[in-house]
C-alpha cells in the first residue's frame, strides 16, 4: 500500500480519541474510562497479567464498565452525525 509507511498502529484509546480531534470535547468520566479500559487492555495483551487481571475484576465491576462503554459509544455515535 501507498499509505502504509504512514499509518501507525495505536493501541491507546486516549492517542485515538486526541488523533480523531475528539479529546476536548470528551467529559471527564469519557477520558477515565478510555484510561481504565487502556490499562486493561495493556495487563491482557500479557499472559503472565492475565491472572492477576481476572482475579481484580468483579462482576459488578465489569458490568459498571459495560455501561460505561455502551454510553460512550452511544456519544461516539452521535459525535459521528
Amino acid at each position: 500500500m501507498i499509505f502504509q509507511s504512514a499509518i501507525s498502529f495505536v493501541h491507546n484509546l486516549l492517542e485515538i480519541a486526541k488523533r480523531a480531534e475528539i479529546l476536548s470535547d470528551m467529559t471527564e468520566d469519557q477520558i477515565d474510562l478510555l484510561d481504565i479500559l487502556n490499562a486493561y487492555y495493556i495487563k491482557a495483551r500479557y499472559p503472565s497479567d492475565k491472572k492477576k487481571l481476572a482475579d481484580t475484576l468483579t462482576a459488578s465491576k465489569v458490568n459498571g464498565l459495560i455501561k460505561r462503554s455502551e454510553e460512550f459509544f452511544i456519544w461516539l455515535k452521535q459525535k459521528k452525525n
